[in-house]
């Protein structure tokens, strides 16, 4: 978030009803004490199953990370449950944001941050295009998963 820190500081400025959310992390919380506090909101961390409460509090949801070995294997749990959520996103490009690839705008630069946080803010449209495809994609997933589960299920009963 450091790296994209003056992105969202710039936008929130240019975009009186943006107020920034952050989930968790104190210490990103903090990185952007300059705003006033009217403009952002620390919820603090919650279990998985709560999880998608915090979503709720967001419209955009953003997933800066670093490109590193660890980071490259990362899931796309955040992303798929801000499918769920219809709720756009803009995240790094690594391996598993690029895979799951719908619902939100891929992003590696400081640049490419301001651009796609700024497209989005100006476009209810486009984020509602985004979130909706984000919930097809989990809904897919979820589909998919499930007919795995029947089918192993109706496998062993007719043994």
């Amino acid at each position: 978030m450091a790296e994209i820190r003056r992105q969202v500081i710039r936008l929130a400025r240019e975009f009186p009803q943006v107020c920034l959310v952050v989930g968790g992390i104190p210490e990103v919380y903090r990185l952007f004490d300059s705003l006033p506090e009217s403009r952002r909101v620390f919820l603090p961390p919650v279990g998985a199953d709560l999880h998608p409460a915090l979503l709720a509090e967001m419209d955009i949801l953003l997933v800066p990370l670093r490109d590193t070995p660890s980071n490259r294997m990362l899931s796309d749990r955040p992303l798929m449950a801000a499918g769920v959520r219809r709720i756009p996103w803009v995240a790094s490009p690594i391996p598993a944001h690029r895979q799951w690839s719908e619902g939100g705008l891929l992003a590696a630069t400081p640049d490419e941050w301001h651009g796609c946080l700024r497209r989005l803010i100006l476009s209810p449209a486009e984020r509602e295009q985004l979130g909706e495809a984000g919930r097809h994609k989990a809904e897919e997933r979820e589909t998919g998963r499930l007919g795995e589960a029947w089918f192993k299920a109706v496998g062993k009963s007719s043994d």
